[in-house]
């Protein structure tokens, strides 16, 4: 079974990408641009999380209770996207 997330910006039809996604944070929070790392490995620990059907107060209580700028970063994310997630048993 594979888990899958996607996240749309508020108000908008189409999900957008993940870069796109990573770009505008990194703006937001000041960080130069990367193309390689996610900006605090948001992918990694948020994206893992909503693919696997967390809502965003589980993953500030659960995941992120002790990573200030994880919580930070996850305020962000529930204010400018709406998350879906699913998952697949092909």
């Amino acid at each position: 079974m594979a888990n899958y997330f996607t996240l749309t910006p508020k108000g908008a039809s189409d999900p957008a990408t993940f870069q796109s996604i990573d770009d505008n944070m990194r703006e937001a929070f000041g960080a130069p641009p990367d193309a390689v790392h996610w900006f605090h490995d948001w992918y990694d620990v948020i994206g893992l999380g909503l693919a696997m059907g967390y809502s965003w107060d589980k993953l500030r209580d659960r995941i992120l209770h002790d990573d200030p700028l994880g919580i930070r970063i996850c305020n962000w994310l529930e204010s400018h996207y709406d998350a879906d997630s699913w998952a697949s048993y092909r």
